[in-house]
């Protein structure tokens, strides 16, 4: 991955140097493979990954307060914006569905 919030400006190399960029980081990753790659392919997804600003967590704790009951949001919005949070946040959301907090009764 190439830019983000931190370098915004490696999101806007050319379609060359990003992937001379990326072939060089996986090439010291994997202890030194050299020659060129057979294929590659660039997918560019400005504003991909969510940002969180100051008082994300607290924002949150409002939206699950006002909720619709029935109404469950996951996502990586919310708390993780990798794949391993999502997986993390999606496991612990289908047990509080399953097994509400004492005095919450079953939802969904």
């Amino acid at each position: 991955m190439l830019g983000g919030m931190r370098d915004p400006e490696g999101s806007m190399l050319s379609e060359t140097r990003s992937i001379d960029i990326a072939h060089a980081d996986a090439s010291r990753a994997l202890g030194g493979i050299e020659g060129a790659p057979m294929a590659t392919r660039l997918f560019r997804h400005p504003k991909a990954i969510p940002q969180y600003v100051l008082g994300h967590p607290e924002r949150l704790e409002r939206i699950e307060r006002s909720r619709f009951p029935g109404l469950y949001l996951a996502g990586n919005a919310y708390r993780g914006i990798g794949v391993n949070d999502c997986i993390r946040e999606s496991r612990a959301l289908a047990e509080r569905i399953l097994v509400p907090a004492p005095g919450e009764g079953k939802r969904g």
